[in-house]
């Protein structure tokens, strides 16, 4: 804080740099006059706490936070705040590599989640199985060298992020599977790989990127004999954004085509 405080301008902090700072501190809504040593909203507060620990690396201070919100969710009121707790613990050890305490702690979140009927809790859980699986598997084929199990893999983890809207992540991997599919000659590879490519970049309204994808996914498809439904560019006088209808679809004589997730749009 002092930073901002230099006589010379030069020397105080950017915005960028006060947003980036801002944006790890823990906070929540008011709390509408709850008086000060009451326990609402304490167990959100470690929640927001452990998260920020967690996204600058601190694992031991963050897991330290976690298991408070475990120990101090003593009711059917905390159960959502325990189930969160569970997931996060279940992050930390999958960065440290304790892969059974994985498995503990997001079925913990699972069967919490389940329980109280909260089906994007118990989505958030599965993404996030499915992500570590797929991480695995990818370290597990390139150790044996087998580049198209290495290719599939790194095509699901792409399709994790995608999902998730982790645009950055989803294009490096799927351009990593370009790569591996291009030097192996696995040609419906490539136009799937490409096709994927061009759905991050417009989700991203990165049309001019999207577009020359788009074109060589087709001519792929076409080429190898599949069968394809191309998106269908629609507009809303509601909403002007440019909606794509379900992506792929079709087989070719030895692999199908992996059909694309049904809520991509740009």
């Amino acid at each position: 804080m002092t930073d901002c405080w230099a006589l010379n301008p030069r020397d105080r902090p950017s915005i960028s740099w006060c947003c980036d700072e801002v944006k790890w501190m823990a906070s929540l809504p008011p709390l509408g006059g709850v008086p000060s040593d009451s326990k609402v909203g304490a167990g959100r507060l470690l929640l927001q706490m452990g998260r920020m620990h967690y996204q600058r690396g601190r694992y031991g201070d963050a897991a330290s936070l976690f298991q408070q919100v475990l120990q101090g969710a003593t009711s059917k009121k905390d159960r959502k705040e325990s189930a969160e707790a569970s997931y996060w613990l279940g992050n930390i050890s999958a960065s440290q590599g304790k892969y059974t305490e994985v498995e503990e702690f997001y079925t913990r979140a699972q069967d919490t989640y389940w329980d109280i009927f909260d089906d994007l809790g118990r989505a958030n859980v599965l993404r996030v199985e499915a992500e570590e699986f797929f991480r695995q598997a990818h370290i597990i084929y390139a150790y044996i060298g087998n580049d198209m199990g290495r290719y599939n893999a790194l095509v699901g983890r792409g399709d994790v992020n995608c999902a998730r809207s982790r645009h950055a992540q989803a294009e490096s991997l799927y351009t990593r599977s370009l790569e591996i599919s291009t030097r192996i000659d696995y040609v419906q590879g490539q136009a799937n790989a490409k096709y994927r490519l061009a759905e991050v970049y417009c989700r991203q309204s990165q049309h001019t990127m999207a577009d020359p994808f788009y074109k060589e996914a087709r001519e792929i498809y076409a080429r190898i004999g599949v069968q394809i439904v191309f998106p269908r560019i629609s507009y809303s006088a509601r909403n002007p954004r440019i909606t794509l209808s379900q992506g792929v679809f079709g087989r070719v004589r030895d692999q199908p085509v992996r059909t694309q997730p049904e809520d991509f749009t740009c």
